[in-house]
């Protein structure tokens, strides 16, 4: 399945899942005990109607369209998979900055293999400032057999945290891309786990201050298991094609988010460039 204006990720080597023990249950532990909260992030930073555009390494050499035509922008700062760096991230980044006058968001490639463990990063295996009802910290590799849920958890939360280390320039929001095209897990509550890491990262860790989920119904119901199904913590949504009220089929996390913050359902110069439009 390839969603609108996301390109499916370029092949390459493919990922193995390393078995480590059996998926367990971790509320015991910490994750499901805590209770669900809202999110950090309850208001949307887009101005309803206004239109923007997205683009990541495949537009690269597309030239974005301008204002007043358009007032925001969303810079994917990853290479069509996770833990990579698109090539075209700064100029995309500057370009944007340039011709609006404020900063774009920026959003990431997830996936969830067991191979991605190498590349847990240290801010998600220790604890953060707050809130404490939310702290996961589950630990080093190194320190303990990391089930395979708290494992995926800190890949999720991981990925946000690479996209962080590696922006081209402060973000106005963050967006986690979850697609079919990456490699995810036939057990979806390994993708939960991951997806609420990547959650967790935008909404709580420092530097980052607000960030939501891109998908479509499809994906999401083929990832996640269910329509109906939100991370912990709540994140707004960008869905792919549709509109701002419930014939997306799917956009509402939680019932924190009565709408979803974006659209993507434009296109601009001639299709090279995907459109959207903010709730």
């Amino acid at each position: 399945m390839r969603i609108r204006g996301k390109k499916t990720a370029r092949p390459g080597r493919p990922f193995r899942a390393k078995v480590i023990g059996s998926v367990v249950a971790i509320s015991a532990a910490s994750l499901a005990a805590l209770p669900v909260v809202a999110s950090a992030t309850t208001s949307t930073p887009y101005t309803s109607g206004a239109y923007g555009y997205d683009v990541s390494w495949p537009n690269c050499s597309a030239t974005p369209p301008t204002s007043p035509t358009v007032s925001f922008a969303i810079v994917g700062i990853t290479d069509g998979r996770p833990f990579t760096t698109s090539s075209c991230a700064l100029s995309e980044y500057s370009t944007a900055k340039s011709n609006l006058g404020v900063n774009p968001s920026l959003y990431f490639n997830t996936g969830y293999a067991g191979a991605y463990a190498r590349d847990i990063l240290n801010p998600c295996t220790s604890a953060v400032p707050s809130p404490t009802s939310q702290l996961y910290p589950f630990g080093s590799l190194k320190g303990h057999q990391l089930t395979q849920a708290e494992q995926a958890w800190e890949i999720g939360c991981s990925e946000a945290q690479y996209g962080l280390n590696t922006e081209p320039g402060s973000a106005l929001f963050w967006w986690a891309d979850v697609e079919t095209g990456n490699s995810w897990s036939t057990n979806v509550s390994l993708n939960q786990y991951t997806i609420d890491g990547m959650s967790y990262a935008m909404n709580y860790m420092s530097g980052f201050g607000g960030g939501g989920i891109y998908s479509s119904p499809g994906s999401w119901i083929k990832l996640t298991g269910s329509q109906s199904w939100f991370p912990n913590p709540p994140a707004p949504t960008w869905v792919a094609g549709g509109s701002c009220t419930n014939d997306s089929g799917w956009f509402a996390t939680s019932s924190a988010y009565s709408k979803p913050f974006l659209v993507q359902n434009l296109s601009f110069n001639s299709g090279t460039i995907d459109g959207d439009t903010a709730c």
